[in-house]
This record gives C-alpha cells, structure tokens and sequence, in this order.
C-alpha cells in the first residue's frame, strides 16, 4: 500500500483521467482559443415556454454546485475540483426566434455560433440555446465542457432534467448524487513518474513532428467548428460503404480515414 499522504473526504480530486482532459482542454484553447467542448441538439415539434425553460433550468444547474467550480491545488499540491458551496450566478440562456420559412442553413448557422463560442469564465462549463422556429418547431441546445461531461454524461445529465422538470416531488430525483472522488495519495512516487510520462509525451506531441498548417497570431485563431448535415439517402450510402470497407458498426473509423485522405490531399496541394 505504501505511504498514504493526508487529504479530504470532501473533495472531487482529479484522476490521472481528468488530468490528462484538463491538458487537452488547455491545449485547445492555447491553438483554437476555445476549450475541449461539445453540443447536444435535441429538436421539438412544439414551442418552449422560454421563461418556465430557464426558470426549471436555472433551479436545476443550481442543485449542482460542481457546475461552477475550477481546478485547484491544496496544500499537499493535489490537483482537486473546487466546488463553491452554492450557485449564485444567473443561468445563460440564449434565446433566437427564426421566422416559419427559416431554411435549414439558417438553423445550422446558429447551432455552429454556438459550438464556436468559448465559456465566458473560468468557472462556467455549460451553455444553453433556444431556437424558436415559427410557430410549432423549436430546438433546445447545450454545449458542455468536456472536462465535466463526456458525451453519455450530458445525455444523462439531460435525462435527468427532464425527469426533474416533470416531478411533483423534485427533491426526490436528486437524492443518492453525490459528487466527491478521493485522492488515493498512495504509491505517491509511482504516480508521480507516471504523471511525468504524460507530460513528456504531452510535449513531444507538441513539437511539429508532422505537417500542420500555420496557426495565425494573435487572439483570433481562426478555427471554428462547420456543422454539414447529410440527408436519408446520403446517411445510407455513408454507412454502406463504412460497413463495406471498414466493417460492421465502424462507420466512425471509417469517417476519420476519409477526413484523414482528405486532409493529406489539401497539404501536397499546398507544396
């Protein structure tokens, strides 16, 4: 077991995991100026009363405390996530009304504003959009820090809104979450080369071993996520030729490959 080094019962303390999101997340924002974020999109056949949205919400994010928190050190050096004791900021949700004739394009323009806007502070790690379209279609968006949320944690996090917002008794659905993680300071010197490994091949990666294209100076870094939709038919041919060539339920591989070929023919364009 080894040499255990004192540390708190109440604390959320990093795991090498979280660690090693926090470095890509820092990475990101020092090359694109945003951090290692995501968005779900769930579209409704129906309007959202835009107030009662935000008030559910409001009352919902405040229920978790760890949403406004930030990386911190304790005295022993440990990495932990600090946790306020309670919510005081008002919630952001960002509100646009389209007109019925709205065009698709129209609607992916404003989802992709929203997945290229960065957090507006350090300890702000969710973001809420409304799209109101005419009279009887909406869509409800969330971008999450990647820090706090992988894709299967926003789903859930969002099922259990849902869950919340619908309950007579609201207290009840929160009960048994508990958000702590021990620091498990054992085998401290173990841990500490392995951390060391990290960050030295963090650093190789760093270090232009492979073609990149220039980065321009300054704040404005130039990159931004372009949401591309595929209609039925396109979707179809996507995956029959995924499973053709790369194999069953491998479309995603599949994906990366094509943008890879893709990516390599721009560069020898380039020389």
């Amino acid at each position: 077991m080894g040499f255990v080094i004192p540390s708190s019962k109440s604390r959320m303390y990093l795991s090498g995991t979280d660690w090693v999101i926090n470095t890509l997340d820092h990475m990101m924002k020092s090359t694109t100026n945003s951090g290692n974020m995501s968005q779900i999109v769930v579209e409704l056949d129906s309007l959202l009363d835009e107030k009662l949205l935000k008030d559910q919400l409001g009352a919902f994010v405040k229920e978790f405390p760890a949403l406004h928190g930030r990386v911190e050190r304790g005295l022993n050096l440990t990495p932990y996530w600090r946790i306020p004791e309670k919510v005081t900021a008002d919630l952001d949700l960002t509100v646009y009304t389209l007109k019925e004739d709205a065009i698709e394009g129209d609607i992916l323009s404003l989802l992709g504003k929203a997945a290229n806007r960065p957090f507006k502070k350090d300890n702000e790690h969710l973001a809420f959009y409304l799209i109101q379209k005419g009279k009887q279609e909406s869509l409800f968006s969330v971008v999450f820090d990647h820090r706090l949320f992988d894709a299967r944690g926003a789903e859930a996090f969002l099922e259990l809104f849902l869950e919340y917002s619908s309950a007579k008794e609201q207290t009840e659905i929160l009960e048994g979450v508990r958000l702590t993680a021990p620091a498990d300071l054992s085998n401290w010197m173990d841990k500490f080369y392995a951390g060391r490994n990290v960050n030295r091949k963090m650093l190789s990666l760093s270090r232009p071993l492979f073609e990149t294209l220039p980065l321009p100076q300054g704040n404005e870094r130039g990159f931004k996520f372009h949401l591309v939709s595929f209609d039925i038919k396109d979707t179809e041919k996507i995956y029959e030729k995924a499973y053709s060539e790369a194999g069953y339920l491998m479309e995603t591989p599949y994906l990366l490959s094509v943008v890879m070929q893709t990516v390599h023919e721009l560069f020898k364009k380039g020389e």
